[in-house]
């Protein structure tokens, strides 16, 4: 395994998963929130839920239609779902309440290939799309520029005052 991700919500559930698998799901929140809109399988009203090794029922999310269609392609006994958009506030405020108490989880998306995906519980991934994104890198560095040439100002805007 690579060195560990610098973002992991420490809300999920311990485990040791793939890098791969932080990433593709700290995309997705990226994503989502940018976006406002995330993509589930569906089949007229039947969405798609798949049971874990450990018998727990997951609900498929994915960033963009296309990432949703790449994995249901690839599994031909699922093809007559197809991807569907939810509202980031539809799924905030109407399916994570429906998905908790029903103990479902959330699988950020699965890898195409393999399936391999994080296993979240539905409150916990609302708290981390409803989240305000950490700023990170060169925003990090922006925001502390700006901060900077504030402060640069307002002292010399003192320095000007009698």
């Amino acid at each position: 395994m690579g060195m560990p991700m610098p973002w992991w919500p420490t809300s999920w559930r311990a485990a040791r998963v793939p890098d791969t698998d932080r990433v593709r799901c700290r995309r997705l929140i990226e994503v989502v929130q940018a976006g406002g809109s995330l993509w589930i399988a569906q089949a007229g009203e039947l969405v798609l839920i798949l049971p874990n090794a450990a018998g727990e029922q997951l609900i498929l999310v994915w960033p963009s239609a296309q990432a949703a269609s790449e994995f249901i392609v690839a599994r031909p006994q699922y093809a007559q779902f197809r991807p569907v958009e939810r509202s980031l506030a539809r799924w905030l405020e109407s399916s994570t309440p429906h998905l908790a108490q029903d103990g479902i989880f959330v699988a950020p998306h699965p890898d195409v290939q393999s399936a391999s995906c994080l296993q979240v519980p539905a409150r916990s991934f609302a708290l981390d799309l409803a989240a305000v994104p950490k700023l990170q890198g060169a925003d990090l560095s922006r925001l502390r520029q700006k901060l900077q040439r504030k402060q640069q100002r307002e002292k010399a805007k003192r320095g000007q005052q009698p």
